[in-house]
Protein backbone atom coordinates (compact mmCIF):
# COMPACT_ATOMS: atom_id res chain seq x y z
CA UNK A 1 0.00 0.00 0.00
CA UNK A 2 1.39 3.28 -1.11
CA UNK A 3 0.85 6.26 1.78
CA UNK A 4 1.20 9.65 0.66
CA UNK A 5 2.71 12.32 3.59
CA UNK A 6 2.16 16.02 2.50
CA UNK A 7 5.22 18.54 2.95
CA UNK A 8 4.24 20.77 6.05
CA UNK A 9 3.01 24.41 5.46
CA UNK A 10 5.28 27.29 6.28
CA UNK A 11 4.94 30.91 6.54
CA UNK A 12 7.52 33.17 6.15
CA UNK A 13 9.01 33.99 9.50
CA UNK A 14 10.70 37.66 10.56
CA UNK A 15 12.42 38.59 13.96
CA UNK A 16 13.35 42.39 15.08
CA UNK A 17 15.42 43.99 16.82
CA UNK A 18 16.86 47.35 18.33
CA UNK A 19 19.88 47.47 19.46
CA UNK A 20 22.68 49.74 20.02
CA UNK A 21 25.15 48.62 16.78
CA UNK A 22 25.08 46.29 13.93
CA UNK A 23 25.26 42.85 15.66
CA UNK A 24 22.32 42.19 17.42
CA UNK A 25 22.31 38.19 19.16
CA UNK A 26 19.08 36.54 18.17
CA UNK A 27 17.58 33.45 19.00
CA UNK A 28 16.34 31.96 15.62
CA UNK A 29 14.00 28.97 17.37
CA UNK A 30 11.82 32.62 18.52
CA UNK A 31 10.31 32.05 14.83
CA UNK A 32 9.04 28.59 15.21
CA UNK A 33 5.51 29.61 16.04
CA UNK A 34 5.30 32.19 13.15
CA UNK A 35 7.09 29.61 10.81
CA UNK A 36 5.00 26.50 11.76
CA UNK A 37 1.44 28.12 12.53
CA UNK A 38 1.75 26.09 15.85
CA UNK A 39 2.30 22.58 14.44
CA UNK A 40 4.87 21.88 16.98
CA UNK A 41 5.59 18.10 15.43
CA UNK A 42 8.19 19.99 13.17
CA UNK A 43 12.15 19.98 12.94
CA UNK A 44 13.37 23.58 11.91
CA UNK A 45 16.63 23.78 10.31
CA UNK A 46 18.29 26.95 9.75
CA UNK A 47 20.83 28.13 6.62
CA UNK A 48 22.52 31.16 5.80
CA UNK A 49 21.49 30.37 2.03
CA UNK A 50 20.33 28.04 -0.16
CA UNK A 51 23.89 26.83 -1.25
CA UNK A 52 24.28 25.84 2.79
CA UNK A 53 21.23 23.99 2.31
CA UNK A 54 22.58 22.00 -0.85
CA UNK A 55 25.76 20.82 1.19
CA UNK A 56 23.67 20.58 4.52
CA UNK A 57 25.72 23.07 6.40
CA UNK A 58 23.22 24.46 8.84
CA UNK A 59 23.55 27.55 11.19
CA UNK A 60 25.32 25.41 14.03
CA UNK A 61 24.06 27.55 17.01
CA UNK A 62 20.54 29.10 15.76
CA UNK A 63 19.74 30.16 20.10
CA UNK A 64 22.60 33.03 19.84
CA UNK A 65 22.98 33.45 16.05
CA UNK A 66 24.57 37.11 15.54
CA UNK A 67 24.53 38.91 11.89
CA UNK A 68 26.58 41.10 10.11
CA UNK A 69 24.01 43.30 8.84
CA UNK A 70 21.45 45.04 9.78
CA UNK A 71 19.09 42.98 7.53
CA UNK A 72 20.03 39.80 6.93
CA UNK A 73 17.54 36.74 5.12
CA UNK A 74 18.11 33.24 6.06
CA UNK A 75 16.61 30.25 4.99
CA UNK A 76 14.34 27.70 7.00
CA UNK A 77 14.33 24.10 6.53
CA UNK A 78 10.96 22.63 8.48
CA UNK A 79 10.88 18.61 8.59
CA UNK A 80 8.20 16.20 9.57
CA UNK A 81 8.46 13.06 11.70
CA UNK A 82 8.07 11.33 8.33
CA UNK A 83 10.72 12.88 6.82
CA UNK A 84 8.71 15.26 4.45
CA UNK A 85 10.23 18.80 4.25
CA UNK A 86 9.43 22.83 3.17
CA UNK A 87 11.39 25.32 2.92
CA UNK A 88 10.66 29.34 3.43
CA UNK A 89 12.27 32.12 5.12
CA UNK A 90 12.90 34.02 7.94
CA UNK A 91 13.61 37.79 7.85
CA UNK A 92 16.17 39.53 10.36
CA UNK A 93 15.57 43.00 10.97
CA UNK A 94 17.92 45.48 13.24
CA UNK A 95 17.08 48.50 14.03
CA UNK A 96 19.39 50.59 15.15
CA UNK A 97 18.32 52.89 18.71
CA UNK A 98 18.74 56.50 18.09
CA UNK A 99 21.97 57.77 19.26
CA UNK A 100 20.47 59.79 22.05
CA UNK A 101 21.94 61.37 25.41
CA UNK A 102 20.98 59.69 28.03
CA UNK A 103 22.64 61.87 31.39
CA UNK A 104 20.97 65.06 30.99
CA UNK A 105 21.77 66.98 34.15
CA UNK A 106 19.57 68.31 36.62
CA UNK A 107 17.10 71.19 35.83
CA UNK A 108 17.28 73.14 38.66
CA UNK A 109 14.65 75.75 40.39
CA UNK A 110 15.37 78.62 42.94
CA UNK A 111 12.33 78.73 45.16
CA UNK A 112 12.10 82.10 48.11
CA UNK A 113 9.87 80.09 50.14
CA UNK A 114 11.67 76.98 51.63
CA UNK A 115 9.01 74.12 51.25
CA UNK A 116 11.03 72.07 49.09
CA UNK A 117 8.91 72.41 45.84
CA UNK A 118 8.69 74.15 42.66
CA UNK A 119 7.57 74.47 39.20
CA UNK A 120 10.05 72.87 35.90
CA UNK A 121 9.89 72.74 32.75
CA UNK A 122 10.89 68.99 31.80
CA UNK A 123 11.31 69.53 28.40
CA UNK A 124 14.41 72.07 28.84
CA UNK A 125 16.39 68.60 28.57
CA UNK A 126 15.43 67.46 25.44
CA UNK A 127 17.61 69.03 22.95
CA UNK A 128 20.13 67.52 25.40
CA UNK A 129 19.12 64.03 25.25
CA UNK A 130 18.14 64.59 21.15
CA UNK A 131 21.95 65.15 20.82
CA UNK A 132 22.14 66.82 17.19
CA UNK A 133 19.29 64.10 15.98
CA UNK A 134 16.22 65.70 14.34
CA UNK A 135 13.30 66.42 16.96
CA UNK A 136 10.36 65.38 14.52
CA UNK A 137 11.74 61.58 14.25
CA UNK A 138 11.48 61.34 17.96
CA UNK A 139 8.68 61.05 20.61
CA UNK A 140 9.06 62.28 24.49
CA UNK A 141 6.46 61.18 26.58
CA UNK A 142 7.32 61.78 30.57
CA UNK A 143 6.52 59.11 33.70
CA UNK A 144 7.14 60.04 37.39
CA UNK A 145 8.66 56.08 37.77
CA UNK A 146 10.63 54.16 35.53
CA UNK A 147 8.82 51.09 35.97
CA UNK A 148 5.75 53.53 34.09
CA UNK A 149 8.39 54.21 31.22
CA UNK A 150 9.22 51.08 30.65
CA UNK A 151 5.89 49.78 30.66
CA UNK A 152 4.62 52.65 28.03
CA UNK A 153 1.45 53.00 29.85
CA UNK A 154 -1.00 55.74 30.32
CA UNK A 155 0.34 57.03 33.25
CA UNK A 156 2.08 60.03 31.39
CA UNK A 157 2.96 63.04 33.27
CA UNK A 158 0.27 65.58 32.04
CA UNK A 159 2.23 68.96 31.58
CA UNK A 160 5.99 68.40 31.03
CA UNK A 161 6.17 72.28 31.00
CA UNK A 162 4.98 73.03 34.07
CA UNK A 163 5.52 69.98 36.33
CA UNK A 164 5.74 70.29 40.35
CA UNK A 165 7.92 67.97 41.65
CA UNK A 166 5.87 65.12 43.83
CA UNK A 167 9.40 64.63 46.36
CA UNK A 168 10.43 67.33 48.27
CA UNK A 169 14.02 68.78 46.95
CA UNK A 170 15.20 66.21 44.66
CA UNK A 171 13.38 63.80 42.55
CA UNK A 172 13.59 62.05 39.04
CA UNK A 173 11.51 61.60 36.88
CA UNK A 174 12.13 59.42 33.35
CA UNK A 175 11.12 60.35 30.10
CA UNK A 176 10.23 57.59 26.81
CA UNK A 177 12.21 57.89 24.32
CA UNK A 178 11.01 56.40 20.73
CA UNK A 179 10.42 56.67 17.08
CA UNK A 180 7.51 57.75 15.62
CA UNK A 181 6.32 54.33 14.98
CA UNK A 182 6.34 53.57 18.53
CA UNK A 183 9.65 50.97 18.02
CA UNK A 184 12.74 51.09 19.95
CA UNK A 185 12.00 53.05 23.35
CA UNK A 186 14.35 54.10 25.51
CA UNK A 187 14.33 55.57 29.15
CA UNK A 188 16.22 58.45 30.08
CA UNK A 189 16.48 59.45 33.75
CA UNK A 190 15.90 63.30 34.37
CA UNK A 191 16.59 64.74 37.61
CA UNK A 192 15.23 67.67 39.02
CA UNK A 193 16.43 69.48 42.09
CA UNK A 194 14.79 72.92 44.13
CA UNK A 195 17.47 75.20 44.92
CA UNK A 196 16.59 77.97 47.72
CA UNK A 197 17.55 81.01 48.30
CA UNK A 198 16.45 82.37 51.67
CA UNK A 199 14.45 85.18 51.58
CA UNK A 200 15.74 88.07 53.21
CA UNK A 201 15.10 90.36 55.63
CA UNK A 202 14.03 93.56 53.65
CA UNK A 203 10.90 94.92 54.89
CA UNK A 204 8.12 95.70 52.62
CA UNK A 205 8.75 99.84 53.54
CA UNK A 206 11.36 101.91 54.58
CA UNK A 207 10.35 105.50 55.55
CA UNK A 208 12.87 108.54 54.96
CA UNK A 209 11.86 111.57 57.75
CA UNK A 210 12.41 115.04 56.21
CA UNK A 211 12.67 118.57 58.39
CA UNK A 212 10.38 121.54 57.53
CA UNK A 213 13.35 122.15 55.22
CA UNK A 214 13.05 119.19 52.64
CA UNK A 215 16.11 117.99 54.14
CA UNK A 216 16.37 113.90 55.12
CA UNK A 217 16.99 113.62 58.83
CA UNK A 218 19.14 111.59 60.46
CA UNK A 219 19.73 108.44 60.54
CA UNK A 220 18.89 107.33 57.36
CA UNK A 221 17.22 104.03 56.92
CA UNK A 222 19.40 100.76 56.57
CA UNK A 223 17.58 98.25 54.09
CA UNK A 224 19.41 95.07 55.59
CA UNK A 225 18.73 91.98 53.78
CA UNK A 226 20.41 90.03 56.38
CA UNK A 227 22.66 87.87 54.39
CA UNK A 228 26.67 87.08 54.85
CA UNK A 229 28.79 88.48 52.09
CA UNK A 230 30.39 85.15 52.45
CA UNK A 231 27.51 82.87 51.10
CA UNK A 232 26.02 85.63 48.19
CA UNK A 233 26.79 88.34 46.12
CA UNK A 234 24.42 91.37 46.08
CA UNK A 235 23.29 94.05 43.41
CA UNK A 236 21.28 96.77 43.85
CA UNK A 237 19.14 98.63 42.03
CA UNK A 238 17.15 101.94 41.67
CA UNK A 239 13.95 101.42 40.21
CA UNK A 240 11.41 97.99 39.58
CA UNK A 241 13.41 95.29 37.76
CA UNK A 242 16.59 94.91 37.32
CA UNK A 243 17.54 96.95 34.19
CA UNK A 244 21.21 97.54 34.08
CA UNK A 245 20.56 101.47 33.69
CA UNK A 246 19.09 101.08 37.18
CA UNK A 247 21.95 99.92 38.89
CA UNK A 248 23.74 101.49 41.32
CA UNK A 249 27.34 102.14 40.86
CA UNK A 250 29.40 100.47 43.80
CA UNK A 251 26.33 99.13 45.95
CA UNK A 252 27.23 95.19 46.65
CA UNK A 253 27.13 95.48 49.86
CA UNK A 254 23.87 93.07 51.60
CA UNK A 255 22.59 96.40 52.51
CA UNK A 256 21.98 99.66 51.74
CA UNK A 257 21.47 103.51 53.08
CA UNK A 258 19.12 105.21 51.22
CA UNK A 259 18.51 109.13 51.22
CA UNK A 260 16.06 109.00 47.95
CA UNK A 261 12.87 108.06 47.64
CA UNK A 262 11.44 105.51 45.72
CA UNK A 263 11.05 101.63 44.67
CA UNK A 264 14.79 99.44 44.88
CA UNK A 265 15.23 96.23 44.06
CA UNK A 266 17.88 93.63 45.37
CA UNK A 267 19.42 90.86 43.52
CA UNK A 268 20.76 88.14 45.87
CA UNK A 269 22.74 85.31 44.31
CA UNK A 270 23.91 82.05 46.39
CA UNK A 271 27.54 81.57 45.26
CA UNK A 272 27.29 77.59 45.87
CA UNK A 273 24.33 77.31 43.70
CA UNK A 274 24.14 79.92 41.97
CA UNK A 275 20.53 80.38 42.13
CA UNK A 276 19.77 84.48 41.88
CA UNK A 277 16.30 85.88 42.95
CA UNK A 278 15.19 89.43 42.65
CA UNK A 279 13.18 91.62 45.81
CA UNK A 280 12.02 94.55 46.01
CA UNK A 281 10.96 97.44 48.71
CA UNK A 282 9.69 100.46 48.45
CA UNK A 283 11.19 103.58 50.27
CA UNK A 284 8.51 106.60 51.52
CA UNK A 285 9.01 110.17 52.72
CA UNK A 286 7.46 111.47 55.66
CA UNK A 287 7.81 114.91 57.30
CA UNK A 288 7.83 116.19 61.36
CA UNK A 289 4.96 118.23 62.91
CA UNK A 290 6.51 121.82 62.53
CA UNK A 291 4.43 123.40 64.27
CA UNK A 292 0.92 122.81 66.60
CA UNK A 293 -1.66 124.93 67.51
CA UNK A 294 -4.50 123.88 69.58
CA UNK A 295 -7.95 125.79 69.67
CA UNK A 296 -10.95 125.49 71.63
CA UNK A 297 -13.94 125.53 69.26
CA UNK A 298 -16.52 125.04 71.91
CA UNK A 299 -17.75 127.89 73.79
CA UNK A 300 -16.12 128.99 76.99
CA UNK A 301 -18.82 127.25 79.99
CA UNK A 302 -20.01 125.10 77.14
CA UNK A 303 -21.26 121.81 78.73
CA UNK A 304 -19.36 119.65 75.91
CA UNK A 305 -15.81 121.03 75.29
CA UNK A 306 -14.27 120.65 72.08
CA UNK A 307 -10.38 121.12 71.07
CA UNK A 308 -9.15 121.34 67.51
CA UNK A 309 -5.13 120.52 66.82
CA UNK A 310 -3.83 122.36 63.64
CA UNK A 311 -0.13 121.09 62.23
CA UNK A 312 1.94 122.97 60.56
CA UNK A 313 4.01 120.49 58.18
CA UNK A 314 3.52 117.76 54.82
CA UNK A 315 3.20 114.16 56.47
CA UNK A 316 0.24 112.14 58.05
CA UNK A 317 0.05 112.89 61.82
CA UNK A 318 -2.65 111.54 64.53
CA UNK A 319 -3.02 113.29 67.91
CA UNK A 320 -3.31 111.78 71.36
CA UNK A 321 -5.03 113.79 74.33
CA UNK A 322 -3.28 113.34 77.78
CA UNK A 323 -2.57 109.47 78.13
CA UNK A 324 -4.89 108.40 75.70
CA UNK A 325 -4.43 106.46 72.55
CA UNK A 326 -3.60 108.07 69.29
CA UNK A 327 -6.18 108.90 67.05
CA UNK A 328 -6.52 109.85 63.36
CA UNK A 329 -9.03 112.98 64.07
CA UNK A 330 -7.57 115.92 65.19
CA UNK A 331 -11.02 116.78 66.99
CA UNK A 332 -11.40 115.98 70.58
CA UNK A 333 -14.93 116.17 72.18
CA UNK A 334 -16.21 116.09 75.81
CA UNK A 335 -12.71 117.62 77.16
CA UNK A 336 -13.11 117.94 81.09
CA UNK A 337 -11.97 121.55 82.62
CA UNK A 338 -8.75 122.25 83.45
CA UNK A 339 -4.57 121.57 82.04
CA UNK A 340 -4.50 118.74 78.84
CA UNK A 341 -1.18 117.77 77.09
CA UNK A 342 -1.84 117.34 73.06
CA UNK A 343 0.83 115.29 71.20
CA UNK A 344 0.60 115.50 67.82
CA UNK A 345 3.22 112.54 65.98
CA UNK A 346 4.42 111.49 62.67
CA UNK A 347 2.46 107.95 61.73
CA UNK A 348 6.03 106.94 60.14
CA UNK A 349 7.63 107.90 63.31
CA UNK A 350 9.22 110.63 62.11
CA UNK A 351 8.65 112.61 64.97
CA UNK A 352 6.27 114.29 66.85
CA UNK A 353 5.74 118.12 69.09
CA UNK A 354 3.61 118.41 72.37
CA UNK A 355 1.97 121.70 73.60
CA UNK A 356 -0.49 122.19 76.38
CA UNK A 357 -3.86 123.60 76.43
CA UNK A 358 -5.98 124.66 79.63
CA UNK A 359 -10.07 124.04 79.15
CA UNK A 360 -11.87 126.70 80.99
CA UNK A 361 -14.99 125.88 82.71
CA UNK A 362 -16.66 125.36 86.33
CA UNK A 363 -17.62 122.47 88.78
CA UNK A 364 -21.17 121.37 88.98
CA UNK A 365 -21.13 121.08 92.39
CA UNK A 366 -18.49 121.10 95.95
CA UNK A 367 -18.60 119.29 99.44
CA UNK A 368 -17.61 122.02 101.73
CA UNK A 369 -17.37 119.04 104.62
CA UNK A 370 -13.83 119.62 105.44
CA UNK A 371 -12.33 116.31 104.30
CA UNK A 372 -10.29 118.13 101.85
CA UNK A 373 -11.96 117.04 98.78
CA UNK A 374 -13.81 119.62 96.63
CA UNK A 375 -14.15 121.54 99.69
CA UNK A 376 -14.37 125.34 97.73
CA UNK A 377 -16.24 125.95 94.30
CA UNK A 378 -13.90 127.97 92.13
CA UNK A 379 -13.69 128.45 88.07
CA UNK A 380 -11.07 126.03 86.89
CA UNK A 381 -8.57 127.22 84.29
CA UNK A 382 -9.25 130.80 85.17
CA UNK A 383 -5.40 131.87 84.80
CA UNK A 384 -6.19 131.95 81.02
CA UNK A 385 -8.80 134.75 81.19
CA UNK A 386 -7.45 138.29 80.66
CA UNK A 387 -10.13 139.61 83.22
CA UNK A 388 -12.70 138.05 85.42
CA UNK A 389 -15.48 138.88 87.99
CA UNK A 390 -17.61 136.39 89.61
CA UNK A 391 -20.87 136.92 91.62
CA UNK A 392 -23.01 134.31 93.62
CA UNK A 393 -26.49 134.34 94.41
CA UNK A 394 -28.68 132.15 96.21
CA UNK A 395 -31.73 130.66 94.71
CA UNK A 396 -34.29 133.82 95.78
CA UNK A 397 -31.52 136.26 93.55
CA UNK A 398 -29.65 137.12 97.12
CA UNK A 399 -26.23 138.09 96.33
CA UNK A 400 -24.01 135.80 98.29
CA UNK A 401 -20.40 136.33 97.01
CA UNK A 402 -18.47 138.48 94.68
CA UNK A 403 -14.93 138.98 93.29
CA UNK A 404 -12.96 140.18 90.60
CA UNK A 405 -9.74 137.77 92.21
CA UNK A 406 -9.21 135.37 89.34
CA UNK A 407 -7.64 133.23 92.12
CA UNK A 408 -10.71 133.05 93.88
CA UNK A 409 -12.11 130.09 96.02
CA UNK A 410 -15.62 130.29 97.44
CA UNK A 411 -16.34 128.24 100.70
CA UNK A 412 -20.08 128.34 100.70
CA UNK A 413 -20.29 130.56 103.43
CA UNK A 414 -22.02 133.97 103.63
CA UNK A 415 -20.71 136.65 106.03
CA UNK A 416 -19.08 133.94 107.91
CA UNK A 417 -22.30 131.72 108.83
CA UNK A 418 -22.41 128.19 106.31
CA UNK A 419 -24.78 128.03 103.96
CA UNK A 420 -27.21 125.20 103.14
CA UNK A 421 -27.10 122.54 100.81
CA UNK A 422 -28.73 124.09 98.04
CA UNK A 423 -28.29 124.95 94.36
CA UNK A 424 -26.94 128.47 93.84
CA UNK A 425 -27.00 130.61 90.62
CA UNK A 426 -23.29 132.62 89.31
CA UNK A 427 -22.75 135.18 86.52
CA UNK A 428 -19.54 135.63 85.01
CA UNK A 429 -18.53 138.27 83.21
CA UNK A 430 -14.69 137.94 81.51
CA UNK A 431 -12.60 138.99 78.79
CA UNK A 432 -11.71 136.82 75.65
CA UNK A 433 -10.04 137.56 72.67
CA UNK A 434 -10.62 141.39 73.43
CA UNK A 435 -14.37 140.73 74.17
CA UNK A 436 -15.85 141.82 77.24
CA UNK A 437 -18.25 138.22 77.58
CA UNK A 438 -21.14 137.54 79.99
CA UNK A 439 -22.51 133.58 81.28
CA UNK A 440 -24.36 132.22 84.05
CA UNK A 441 -25.36 128.78 85.22
CA UNK A 442 -25.86 127.34 88.31
CA UNK A 443 -23.98 124.40 90.73
CA UNK A 444 -25.01 122.29 93.89
CA UNK A 445 -23.58 122.91 97.11
CA UNK A 446 -24.05 119.47 98.79
CA UNK A 447 -23.10 119.19 102.73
Amino acid sequence: QLVVHNNPLLEPGLLEKCHDEVGATYDLRNSRDQITQGNTGLTLTFYENENDIDTENPIEDPESYVPQTLEVLLYVVATTQKGCSSQTTLQLRTTLYPQIRKDPPPIEECETDRDGFDEFDLTLREEHILNGLDANSLTFTYYLTKEDAEAGNDETISNPKSFINTVKDEQTVYVRIYFKNGKCPQIVPIPVKVLSVDKSNLEDRYVICFDGNGNPMQPLPIMDTGHSLDEYDFAWFFGSGHLPENRIEGAHDSKLIVDKIGVYTVEITNRASGCRIYEETLVIGSYIPVAVTIKKISKTFAENNVLEVTVVGKGEYEYRLDDGIFQSSNIFRNVLPGEHTITVRDIHGCGELVEKITVVDFPRFFTPNGDGIHDTWKIIGVETLARLEVSIFDRYGKLMFQTPDKDFEWDGTFKGSRLPSSDYWFRIVFLEDGETKEFSGHFTLKR
